[in-house]
């Protein structure tokens, strides 16, 4: 596993009852609720750099912001700054609006963001961060915590960070909207609290020990793994004739799965009956296979299955976004764009290619007007491509029940009805994209519930995005969104942006413009030959039994 993440260090504090810690570029500061006092440790051997007496009884939360050392006091729930250099302090007070207690803080450029529950104590649903602006102390934002055990406060000079003490992850967010980008998980680390966070640098502690951890961050790993399992699977591709007439005559199509960023084929895939044909398609920036069967002379209740099987190995995966490293669209490669932007396309010699593109983009409709003012009022001139592929994301998340079955429609139907699935939310994603001339096209598969397709499974489109210094990332945009309460939460939908489950595998690319399969769909027509009334019926089975790795 290529973990962005390690302990390095840890050591014991000299403290009876450490609360919080601050960082200081001469160590970090300890605040000792108990005996009101502040220590100034040396992270790499504990050594007590400088002692001093806390401003408050019980200084329960501190940051420091580079010029004051700022004090929460859990008994009057009063906050103070102080300059070191000096014996005097300035009582900030309470900020109006704020429920307390303070879980966290942090301040940075005269703002002040502070982590508390969103009612007072015995009723929270929630936590969440205030920002504060200060001198007057204004209110100007506040947004979710990503989870209710989230505790502490840092800002790494681009972005604010908070800890789950429960699940030893730390969050990176949006300072100014609070979006959640990125997280990791803490190694051997227990009982976390307080969070510190620097261009490489982690620090919390394990309040059950008394110890002070350090943490290396490598910030260049793009991507990491973890969890994954080694899966047997099977997929049943079922054609009925229901009667009272004869299929004469149909073709059937599956693509294969192949290799791809998180997974991996063990065995190679079998395929029952003997397909007719193959034909290349779509797969990343290489080929994959789609198998045609022809079903003939098909007698009525009769059944044709089309078995492939294979052995698969499946991780989670995540991406770890910093907005700022992926530029504008300007630093998107000029081949992508031509490969992938249907104004780009749309351009090429190929004449069969251009037919593709005005066949496919029906469905898109990326020239109409409802589609392109509607960018343009969620983008308000958003260059950035982080923030135009999340807030796409997020107006198709919020606006677009996610409902079954799939049918082919069109965006502006999508648009108007507020509801489709998987493969509806992938094409108003897609066609918000190309208008928005964000590269973006998607991968479909299967996916089961816990670890066994009989406990439940369904096939599913993803959509990918292609984000600079990144390449194609999978914004998921209608994983858990049938949940009504969860589908629309901040950590939901940070889950699903960049991140695919082991519990998912792609079988091949949707919206496959270009390969030879591409220009068969979209310039033969699929014939169906009967004899008499005939509606022939397709169904899928899947049988997914798998492990841990």
């Amino acid at each position: 596993m290529n973990n962005p993440i390690k302990l390095i260090n840890r050591i014991k504090i000299p403290a009876l009852s450490p609360a919080s810690i601050a960082f200081s570029p001469l160590g970090i500061w300890i605040a000792d609720i108990e005996r009101g006092e502040l220590l100034l440790l040396n992270p790499q051997d504990g050594t007590v750099i400088e002692k001093l007496k806390s401003v408050v009884r019980r200084p329960q939360t501190i940051s420091w912001d580079g010029e004051y050392l700022w004090e929460y006091d859990e008994e009057t729930c009063n906050l103070y700054k102080r300059h070191l250099t000096g014996e005097t302090s300035v009582m900030i007070g309470r900020i109006p609006g704020v429920v307390r207690p303070y879980l966290g803080m942090t301040c940075k450029d005269k703002t002040l963001w502070i982590i508390s529950p969103d009612q007072p104590e015995f009723t929270v649903s929630n936590n969440h961060i205030s920002l504060i602006k200060f001198p007057r102390h204004i209110q100007a934002e506040t947004f979710e915590a990503p989870t209710y055990s989230c505790r502490g406060l840092c800002h790494d000079g681009k972005y604010l960070w908070t800890l789950d003490v429960v699940e030893g992850e730390i969050f990176a967010l949006d300072p100014e909207k609070g979006t959640i980008l990125t997280s990791y998980k803490l190694p051997e680390c227990h009982d976390p609290s307080s969070i510190i966070v620097t261009d490489d640098k982690v620090w919390t502690m394990d309040i059950k020990k008394n110890e002070l951890l350090t943490f290396h961050l490598n910030r260049d790993v793009l991507f990491s793994f973890s969890g994954g399992r080694r899966s047997e699977v099977e997929i049943i591709y079922r054609f009925r004739n229901p009667g009272p007439g004869i299929l004469k005559e149909m073709e059937t199509f599956q693509s294969l799965p192949k290799d791809y960023i998180h997974q991996k084929l063990i065995s190679p895939v079998k395929v029952k009956p003997e397909p007719d044909e193959k034909i290349s398609c779509q797969w990343d920036d290489k080929e994959g296979t789609v198998i045609i069967n022809k079903i003939r002379d098909l007698l009525p209740n009769k059944e044709y299955d089309v078995t492939v099987s294979f052995d698969i190995e499946t991780l989670n995966l995540k991406y770890h976004l910093y907005p700022h490293r992926m530029g504008t669209l300007d630093d998107i490669p000029e081949e992508i764009k031509k490969q992938y932007l249907i104004d780009e396309m749309i351009k090429n010699e190929d004449e069969q290619l251009r037919e593709v593109i005005n066949k496919a983009n029906l469905l898109f409709q990326t020239g109409e007007k409802e589609i392109r003012s509607k960018v343009e009022e969620i983008l308000e001139g958003e260059k950035r491509t982080f923030w135009i592929a999340r807030k796409l994301y997020d107006f198709v998340v919020d606006s677009v029940k996610y409902v079954l079955p799939y049918t082919s429609i069109t965006s502006k139907k999508i648009l108007s009805q507020g509801k489709g699935s998987c493969g509806n939310h992938a094409t108003i994603y897609i066609a918000l994209c190309q208008v928005a001339r964000l590269p973006a096209r998607s991968i479909v598969g299967f996916s089961i519930w816990k670890d066994d397709s009989r406990l439940g499974y369904l096939d599913h489109e993803i959509p990918e995005v292609y984000l600079p210094s990144y390449g194609w990332v999978p914004v998921d945009t209608s994983r858990f969104m049938s949940l009504p309460i969860y589908g629309t939460h901040p950590l939901t939908k940070f889950r699903s942006f960049g991140s695919l489950s082991d519990r998912f595998f792609v079988n091949g690319f949707g919206r496959d413009l270009s390969s030879p399969f591409a220009r068969r769909r979209h310039t033969v027509e699929k014939q169906i030959i009967v004899e008499g009334e005939c509606v022939p019926e397709e169904r899928f089975f899947m049988r997914w039994y798998s492990g841990e790795r």
